[in-house]
């Protein structure tokens, strides 16, 4: 069962341009995916912006959701540091794991998700092309 570490808040007021904007990660995005038991840190336990959710995911699948948007062809000008990111505000999370992605207090640092693991395709977002992003399109 990997953990994902989730950002669960965007940086707010500090992009001077759409493309910094384009280069951060984002609310929804896995920073990182570990294997189960992995010894995360206090500081990784307790970040409010972040959240350690294990779910009964392959490890490939896990680091899927890590990878950077594609660039196939090499002809793109920018890309999102994150290619898909979770719907974090999803009507499907519901219950304990709403709750947990709420709790700013990190009384439970890691949540080990039991409900479908299905659940977290579902709420898997491929994000908007870079470049259209950028465009305005």
């Amino acid at each position: 069962m990997p953990g994902l570490y989730i950002r669960t808040v965007d940086i707010k007021g500090d992009s001077p341009t759409k493309s910094v904007e384009v280069m951060r990660t984002h609310r929804g995005d896995v920073i990182v995916a570990k294997p189960n038991g992995w010894p995360w840190s206090q500081q990784e336990r307790t970040n409010s912006s972040h959240r350690i959710v294990e779910v009964d995911i392959t490890n490939s699948e896990a680091d899927a959701l890590t990878k950077p948007e594609f660039n196939i062809l090499d002809t793109k000008q920018q890309y999102w540091t994150r290619g898909r990111r979770l719907d974090l505000d999803s009507v499907l999370i519901t219950g304990k794991f709403k709750d947990y992605l709420a709790d700013d207090t990190r009384a439970t640092q890691i949540f080990e998700f039991t409900g479908n693991p299905a659940l977290i395709s579902s709420i898997t977002e491929t994000k908007q092309d870079a470049d259209d992003y950028l465009a305005g399109i």
